[in-house]
This record gives C-alpha cells, structure tokens and sequence, in this order.
C-alpha cells in the first residue's frame, strides 16, 4: 500500500511545524531558530549546503526539538546562512539582523566548557566561540565591560535553586576590592561556580544546595584571575547573569 505523500514543503526539507502553519513566536531559542529559517525561505537542505561543515539534517532537526539541546559552535555557523546574529538566536535581545556596523558589535567569549569541568578546557580551549552583542547592550543593559566578560555553562546541582544545571552563566572578571556573591572559582584544579565572602582570615566558600559542605581558605592561598601553582582558590569573576529557560 503506498503511503500518503507529504506536503511539498516537507519533502524538500522544511521542518514540520512550519509547513501550512502560523510562523512560530521568538520566545524560545528553538522558536526563534524556526523563525529565522520561516524568514529565510530557505529549506533545511538548503541551510545544510550553506552552512560551514555541512551539518546532518537530523542534527539541524534536533536544535528545532524544544528539548534539544544546542551546539554554540553550529548555531554560529547556522546564523550567517539565515541573516541572523548568533545571539538573537540564544538570548532574542531586539537586534534580529546583522544590519549593525562591526563597530557597534563586541564580541564575548562563549567557552563550551561547564562549571565543575577540569579548568584547563576553559584556558586551553583553542578557539571559544565567539558571540557577538550590540555594545550598548553589554554596556547599558547588562552593565558590564566586554573587555572583561565570558560566558560558561553549569553543571550540578550545588547551587540549586539559584543556579541550574544547564544555565548559562555571564560572568564579570574584572577585579573588585569586595567580593560577595556569587563567583566563578578554580578549587584543586577544577571550576566551579560557588557563592564566595571574606572572611577575617580569608575566604567561606558555599554552596546554596545544603547538602554540600562549605569550604574555607586562607587569604594567602587565593589569588583573582589566571590560576598559579601553590594556591589553592582562584576567583575568576562574578555570576554576573544566569540565563535559563522559564
């Protein structure tokens, strides 16, 4: 028996949920992913053939799936081929196209790297992708420096409920006399994001889960910035933002 044919515009490669349908909203990251190929006119084996290394359609199909989860370096080379900028994809501030000057774009340092990995895949890590965001938007919305900002993910749950695992985290690494908060840290060699505060001898660091126990250090022992052999607690930045799904 032979099977009902398809609409035409899944046949040559269109998602489903945009054939004969309503264009979906930019609420969601993999809303806005759809949008953009609606927009586009272009099928996905049309993106596919665009695209830098020629990605499986069945791994394009996936970042469309509300419960997939994305690849930074492949929405980078997806966003030139649908006339978007990698970050309306992610995060869906006002800037949909890339009509901006290059001098009105900064770029960020996404490290795909999580929070609790070995710090050396953050350091080492050859080339982090590179995000780019309106200037005014890092400066005036978001209130930090792009010179001084880099994105990682969280992983755990030591710091649930404030922090999930899976939320990107924006994080402030200039240098501050104060630190109270929440801080992206290097312990034994390993990164993890902690809430960190002085102390008169130097430093409690806690997590919000209770379960996990809270650690000190010694003034001596940490440094801020880059991690130095014989010290024990390294504070990279702060949690300046958290960003996850609602």
């Amino acid at each position: 028996m032979r099977q009902p044919s398809r609409p035409v515009s899944q046949r040559r490669g269109r998602p489903p949920g945009l054939a004969g349908g309503p264009p979906p909203d930019a609420s969601t990251p993999h809303n806005r992913l759809a949008l953009a190929i609606h927009r586009s006119g272009k099928t996905l084996r049309d993106i596919r053939e665009e695209t830098e290394g020629q990605p499986a359609l069945t791994t394009i199909r996936r970042h469309l799936d509300s419960e997939g989860v994305w690849n930074p370096g492949l929405i980078e080379r997806l966003a030139p081929v649908l006339g978007v900028s990698a970050q309306w994809l992610f995060f869906g501030d006002t800037v949909e196209t890339k009509e901006d000057s290059e001098s009105d774009l900064v770029t960020i340092p996404y490290y795909n790297a999580r929070a609790s990995a070995g710090f050396g895949s953050v350091c080492d890590q050859e080339s982090p992708t590179r995000m780019r965001f309106p200037r005014g938007f890092v400066s005036e919305d978001l209130g930090l420096q792009a010179s001084a900002v880099l994105i990682v993910t969280a992983e755990g749950d030591s710091m649930l409920p404030t922090i999930r695992s899976g939320d990107r985290l924006v994080i402030d690494t200039r240098e501050t006399a104060r630190i109270e908060g929440v801080y992206a840290i290097v312990m034994r060699g390993a990164l993890f994001v902690k809430r960190v505060s002085r102390t008169e001898a130097g430093f409690l660091v806690q997590s919000d889960n209770p379960i996990y126990p809270p650690e000190t250090f010694r003034a001596e022992d940490t440094v801020f910035g880059t991690p130095v052999d014989g010290h024990s607690l390294t504070i990279i930045g702060r949690v300046a933002w958290c960003l996850h799904r609602v």
